[in-house]
């Protein structure tokens, strides 16, 4: 039995059902959520089982058309895919029938409304709400989104998306508080790529899209997507770092390559350019979102670089005919196998990596405040020397392939957008440059002076900006001696003023309430923006909690200052 709320024939009103506020009983109900609650559930088991078995059916019909070709004219292979194609075409007789396909979509644009109003209302009695329901909408709109007969049909033919649908969405897509699992929303995203004129590269089934004036219109006139968009999509890319299934890591990268295409898309549009700039005031929300973004940039470039020492290791031995020779059928085999999987995940992690980026690229030229903050500043600089540094300092050697577009790495392009990115934050913020000096890691000044000669020799930017790498080259180089200068100035620090995480001097420093240590703001602000527990025990921290450590703080102020007197005398 399915204890919810109902609704009568107009989507947005919730009627009696029979549940008794005050004694949290059920009594009756009445004819109309009966049928309701019996069509969704009769749908879930016949319809939407129906459609996951179709799914899996295309993919082994797919997988048997490309043995077939490969091994050629088989009579076995060939009368079993006949068999299959006869049963796909049975299938599509009712799987695709206009009129079956119209009613359905119908019925879920209603539940689709009716859900969105108790969400909006904050009906009490919400939780009761099946989780089935959402994720058997999301799977029937992907079936029509992808299904060839609905998208080579005219486009006056086509089934009209309602807004209720849109509005159903954009709403679930960010609402964590009401869809617990993150799962779920992402499938939710999913649908919204499909709706979109955007080809996902990275999907081994290509989703054929809307035209682009339909599209746009389609978010473009909604008010809920207009306001609400930007801020879900970028809510999930956060949330989606736990799925709580047990492939929720490559999960996650998945759904935030389509969000990051999402974003990519929704930009362009006047009508959200203004929803991102009014997003990335919020600042605790876009700092982990940024946060995310940095994460995900350098996890990416490090997979890529394993992968492509594996993948050049075994072709190295592949190419050996003595060394091949050497080797069982089994473990050639293997090899060869591990080799095809190297290369599709490098591919796949290359098409992410170069998404990110691009985003990050767009981002710094709009909301360049949320990046230069103390606490990402750091983070932020390390990241792109990091970037720098593999594609044109000593490390490059590392990511040298024999076909850059076999796997979709473009380092040409990602080089001209690092190199933009850098500029637009030095001509906002001085404190970047000293960010970019601090990076004891990555940074070089020979990196930096070789990027000029390669950003030259291939023409990848304009004169003027080539000339403005320059000059921030020469900026870098006068910083890093001022901060070399100043670090000697201060000799020995005392103890009681270094940061004990990171042996630093602390600039803010500030009392963890849950341990009792005292470490500078702008780390620990940083550490919570990954791990929301203090470092020392493990216990719940939020950067609320902080407490100003005013008396070391002026301790600290009254040493630079006595130092910087002697240093004049």
């Amino acid at each position: 039995t399915v204890t919810t709320t109902a609704t009568t024939a107009t989507p947005t009103t919730v009627v009696d059902t029979g549940f008794d506020d005050n004694t949290n009983k059920i009594d009756k109900f009445n004819f109309i959520p009966n049928s309701f609650y019996i069509t969704h559930y009769t749908l879930h088991l016949g319809l939407n089982s129906i459609l996951q078995f179709y799914e899996r059916f295309l993919m082994l019909l797919v997988r048997l058309e490309r043995e077939s070709r490969a091994m050629g004219s088989i009579p076995i292979i060939r009368s079993r895919l006949t068999s299959l194609v006869r049963e796909k075409l049975t299938m599509d007789i009712i799987l695709h029938d206009s009129h079956f396909m119209g009613d359905i979509l119908q019925f879920y644009s209603f539940s689709a409304s009716w859900l969105t109003h108790l969400v909006q209302t904050h009906h009490p009695h919400y939780h009761f709400v099946p989780e089935y329901m959402v994720e058997d909408i999301t799977t029937f709109l992907m079936f029509l989104l992808k299904s060839r007969e609905y998208t080579l049909i005219p486009l006056k033919q086509k089934f009209h998306i309602p807004d209720s649908i849109v509005n159903f969405l954009v709403l679930f897509v960010g609402r964590g508080d009401r869809i617990k699992n993150p799962y779920l929303r992402s499938k939710l995203v999913e649908v919204l790529l499909a709706l979109s004129p955007i080809q996902d590269d990275s999907s081994s089934s290509s989703v054929m899209p809307h035209t682009q004036s339909e599209t746009i219109d389609l978010f473009r006139k909604n008010e809920t997507a207009k306001q609400s968009l930007i801020p879900s999509l970028i809510k999930l890319y956060v949330d989606i770092e736990q799925t709580g299934r047990h492939a929720q890591f490559y999960e996650k990268f998945n759904t935030r390559h389509q969000i990051s295409l999402l974003l990519k898309f929704l930009r362009d549009i006047p009508e959200f350019q203004e929803s991102l700039k009014k997003t990335s005031q919020d600042c605790q929300l876009f700092l982990h979102f940024i946060n995310m973004l940095i994460n995900d940039s350098i996890y990416l470039l490090d997979e890529v670089i394993s992968k492509i020492k594996r993948i050049r290791e075994i072709e190295t031995i592949r190419d050996d005919q003595e060394a091949m020779a050497q080797l069982q059928m089994q473990n050639r085999n293997d090899m060869l196998q591990e080799h095809a999987e190297l290369e599709n995940i490098v591919t796949s992690y290359c098409l992410l990596a170069n998404e990110t980026l691009l985003l990050l690229h767009y981002l710094s030229s709009t909301t360049v405040e949320t990046f230069v903050r103390p606490e990402m500043i750091d983070r932020l600089a390390v990241m792109l020397n990091y970037f720098l540094d593999h594609l044109v300092g000593p490390k490059s050697k590392q990511l040298k392939v024999k076909d850059h577009d076999k796997y979709l790495f473009k380092p040409r392009l990602l080089l001209s957008k690092l190199v933009e990115i850098y500029l637009n934050f030095s001509n906002q913020d001085k404190c970047f440059l000293e960010a970019v000096v601090r990076d004891g890691r990555s940074f070089s000044l020979d990196t930096f002076t070789h990027a000029t000669h390669v950003l030259t020799t291939h023409k990848l930017v304009s004169p003027s900006i080539i000339t403005q790498w320059e000059t921030f080259t020469l900026h870098l180089s006068s910083c890093a001696n001022q901060l070399k200068e100043d670090e000697q100035s201060l000799g020995d620090i005392p103890s009681e003023f270094l940061d004990p995480l990171l042996s630093e001097l602390m600039v803010d420093p500030v009392i963890l309430p849950t341990s009792g240590n005292t470490v500078d703001r702008a780390v620990i602000e940083r550490h919570l923006l990954s791990n929301p527990t203090d470092p020392f025990n493990r216990k719940p921290l939020t950067p609320d909690m902080l407490v100003s450590n005013i008396e070391l703080k002026q301790k600290i102020q009254n040493w630079r200052n006595s130092l910087q007197s002697k240093n004049k005398e």
